[in-house]
């Protein structure tokens, strides 16, 4: 990731806009590129920044220039951007109904029988991180996926893990 274009105020120093960018050595074509404006109402971080940029999704609070601030689910839609040439950002606010603890019960995931695991995969979510899990099968046995949310779809999407990535996702 290239944190590249930072501008900050004079004498004050806060960060008004970063440009973040995803570079794919092996396929260049794969390569996005997003200005993050810090006073457009969204606070994004860098690693939800990244995250954004892989195409997940994240949870902010959503300060509109008028108006009261909501809490709302983001993703960059990478299919339409705007004026200046950043993809759009679709949000999908809290009466959507996708409520993450409700989707995560709905899986037999050993992780969340803990109550604090729980809590720490729910807030990865919203940060848009992927998390590495074991799921409990009907047999007994046991079976590690990589998890990550789906707010656009009301679920969470499921992938297996190979074990090169099962050390890079935790």
């Amino acid at each position: 990731m290239d944190y590249g274009k930072v501008a900050f105020r004079k004498d004050v120093y806060f960060l008004q806009k970063y440009q973040a960018s995803l570079h794919h050595q092996a396929d260049p074509t794969r390569d996005k590129s997003q200005l993050f404006n810090m006073e457009e109402g969204m606070q994004t971080k860098l690693k939800e920044a990244f995250n954004l940029l892989q195409g997940r999704s994240v949870y902010k609070e959503v300060i509109p220039p008028k108006g009261e601030k909501f809490n709302a689910w983001i993703r960059l839609n990478f299919k339409e951007k705007d004026a200046a040439g950043n993809f759009k950002i679709i949000k999908f606010r809290s009466y959507h109904g996708y409520e993450l603890a409700n989707v995560l019960n709905k899986y037999p995931i050993r992780e969340l029988t803990d109550k604090d695991l729980k809590e720490i995969i729910i807030q990865a979510f919203k940060d848009g991180d992927r998390r590495l899990v074991t799921f409990l099968k009907p047999s007994g046995k046991t079976e590690k996926k990589i998890i990550e949310s789906n707010p656009m779809l009301k679920t969470i999407n499921i992938y297996p893990v190979a074990k090169a990535t099962e050390k890079q996702i935790n």
